[in-house]
C-alpha cells in the first residue's frame, strides 16, 4: 500500500494552483510597476507560465476527481 504522505489528491492539486494564479496575479503587479522597468518582460513572462502550470494542475485534478 502506498504511504499516504507521498499521494497527492485532486485537493491538494486544486490547493497548488490557486497559490500558482495568486504568484501570476504578483507578477503582473509587478510588471506594471514602473519601478520594475527593466523587468517588465520577465514578470509578464512569469505570470504567463504560472497561470499555465495552475491550468495544467487543475485538469489533472478534474480528471483524477472523475475516478
Amino acid at each position: 500500500m502506498p504511504d499516504p504522505r507521498l499521494t497527492l489528491t485532486a485537493q491538494d492539486l486544486t490547493y497548488a494552483a490557486r497559490g500558482l494564479r495568486v504568484l501570476a496575479r504578483q507578477a503582473e503587479g509587478q510588471a506594471a510597476d514602473p519601478t520594475f522597468h527593466a523587468s517588465r518582460a520577465l514578470f509578464t513572462e512569469a505570470a504567463r507560465a504560472y497561470e499555465e502550470l495552475a491550468g495544467r494542475f487543475d485538469r489533472i485534478a478534474e480528471a483524477i476527481g472523475r475516478r
